[in-house]
């Protein structure tokens, strides 16, 4: 047997038989995985993600009430006294809710109010910071007695000052109080407006003009500060319960005679009369020397609605 055939014999067996040959399972090798961790670590690990979260959230909240109280509010807690005049000089301190201050003989102080005024407290007057309790009340102080004159700007009811007869909301505005003995209180505004809120009347007081009200009144008329005593005497018939038909009719008649600026204040007010003939007449008379908003009709401004009397408030000739 020649070299050639004896190779070909020993390659024979390793020739392709024309079939793929199955090829073995693959063998993978077991995964260590890292050993679980301790049954009792898993609520204490959810407890401090949960601990985070409400941290976050906490932080968050606190940061939106911030903004959404300002600045004002906060200094509103306590309010800078300086001594204008006698007493302690120069010294300053300050007062909080519930601390009541007291002007003697000679003695004047001034009060910031926050971010958005003074106030001036005159000798023999006696003040007390109260809890800002009136609508939109951001601060609120109360004069017990003697004469206190504000000067404020800022948005409308953010300034209330109490007296024992109601309230003067300032609308932004310049404006002096006095309170006598008795509790009866008087308004005079040097510039803006003010709403002197009381028990079942809101008196509406521009620039320019007064109201002076009682404790105990039913109704009250302002006048303006430059009126004599014939007017201020007619205003104070007027504002009676009870009102003769020949009284009001010769009442409207002044009334109409002064003029849309100066009979307007008084026509206006007296919508809100307790006689409903009363409001009917000074409806008729004050339509005749202002043009009434077209909204606000006789019926929703005589049933005192709030919309119809603002729209009215914007078209009265008024300062402020």
């Amino acid at each position: 047997m020649t070299e050639e055939h004896e190779l070909e014999r020993l390659l024979a067996r390793h020739a392709w038989s024309g079939e793929i040959p199955e090829l073995p399972e693959r063998v993978v090798a077991p995964v260590r995985r890292p050993p679980s961790p301790r049954p009792w670590l898993r609520p204490l690990t959810l407890a401090a993600v949960a601990l985070g979260v409400a941290s976050i959230g906490l932080l968050w909240l606190l940061t939106r009430m911030v903004e959404q109280v300002g600045e004002v509010a906060i200094e509103g807690r306590s309010y800078p006294v300086a001594y204008l005049e006698g007493g302690a000089g120069s010294q300053l301190r300050r007062i909080e809710r519930g601390d009541t201050i007291a002007t003697g003989t000679g003695e004047r102080l001034e009060i910031e109010v926050g971010d958005i005024g003074r106030l001036f407290l005159e000798p023999g007057s006696r003040l007390t910071v109260a809890e800002p309790t009136g609508e939109g009340a951001k601060h609120q102080l109360r004069l017990d007695l003697g004469t206190a004159r504000a000067s404020i700007v800022a948005q409308p009811r953010a300034f209330q000052l109490e007296t024992p007869a109601g309230v003067a909301v300032d609308l932004g505005c310049v404006y002096r109080t006095e309170v006598r003995v008795d509790g009866t209180a008087r308004v005079a505004v040097e510039s803006g407006r003010v709403a002197f809120e009381r028990s079942g009347q809101r008196i509406l007081v521009p620039a320019g003009a007064e109201v002076e009200v009682a404790t105990g009144a039913v109704f009250v008329l302002p006048v303006w500060s430059d009126d004599g005593d014939a007017i201020r005497e007619l205003c104070r018939q007027l504002a009676r319960p009870a009102v003769s038909p020949t009284g009001l009719a010769a009442g409207l008649v002044q009334l109409e005679a002064a003029g849309a600026r100066r009979g307007s204040l008084a026509l206006f007010h007296l919508l809100d009369h307790p006689d409903q003939r009363v409001r009917l007449e000074a409806w008729r008379v004050l339509t005749r020397l202002v043009d009434p908003p077209v909204e606000a009709t006789r019926e929703r401004t005589l049933a005192g609605e709030a919309s119809a009397r603002r729209l009215w408030e914007r078209r009265l000739p008024w300062p402020g």
